[in-house]
């Protein structure tokens, strides 16, 4: 059921402006910052102009939490009908994830940089934050910070996950987000073999100042163009593609 457009009749009403003729209905989303009706309006071009089918492709998302609130992928599955791999290494948010995203492929493992089969995971009072960094828990400005517990969790390298799960294909999109450590995960990558088209990030500004141009000038690197950036969030576009 289509739903009206409030902020669109909220501001009519504040200027004491006549109503539209046509409704103005609000766009569905469920990202964070409406990253998923951005990124979803980049598959629908890039398929568009390749004349391909977009369910034919897989999305990653590392980091997953909830499935549905703030989640990154879940309106590609609803629009396209796509499915994916979703990381998530806080224990507590599987049997949801598992439950309500059975067509995904759910993985119960933090994604790291480092060789060490587990490692220490700091899950905060809401889980959204939890952390392999515990001192990103302990100074999260405002409300929701606090480490409610630090479990081991298993690990996962990035490039085995794409070996074991993207071997025929990468996914058209990824999304990283690990709470700060979104960057060291990206410099693990080996994007000369494994090239999302569509990569999204987390700088996580407030917390390592100067992390935007860090991620920026790194995705240049390695021939990404920054072309959409939300209040949380990066949206990279594979340069190689655009060309074509």
């Amino acid at each position: 059921m289509k739903k009206r457009n409030d902020f669109v009749y909220d501001e009519i009403k504040r200027l004491n402006l006549q109503l539209p003729f046509f409704d103005v209905n609000f766009t569905e989303q469920y990202g964070q910052c409406a990253e998923d009706v951005i990124v979803s309006a980049m598959i629908r071009a890039f398929i568009t102009r390749r004349g391909k089918d977009a369910s034919k492709f897989r999305y990653l998302e590392i980091g997953a939490h909830h499935p549905i609130a703030t989640s990154a992928t879940y309106l590609l599955h609803k629009r396209y009908n796509m499915k994916g791999v979703l990381v998530e290494a806080n224990p507590h948010l599987i049997a949801d994830l598992k439950n309500i995203r059975p067509y995904d492929t759910i993985i119960e493992a933090a994604v790291t940089d480092k060789q060490d089969k587990t490692v220490s995971f700091t899950i905060s009072k809401t889980s959204e934050l939890s952390s392999l960094d515990p001192a990103f828990i302990t100074n999260w400005p405002g409300a929701g910070g606090g480490i409610a517990e630090t479990i081991s969790v298993k690990t996962i390298r990035i490039n085995d996950l794409m070996q074991h799960f993207f071997e025929d294909a990468p996914p058209i999109y990824m999304s990283v987000d690990v709470e700060g450590m979104d960057l060291h995960l990206l410099k693990d990558m080996d994007l000369s073999q494994y090239r999302p088209c569509i990569v999204q990030t987390e700088p996580s500004e407030h917390y390592i100042p100067d992390n935007i141009k860090q991620i920026i000038d790194y995705m240049a690197e390695k021939n990404y163009l920054l072309l959409a950036q939300t209040n949380v969030n990066l949206i990279f576009f594979d340069q190689a593609e655009l060309a074509l």
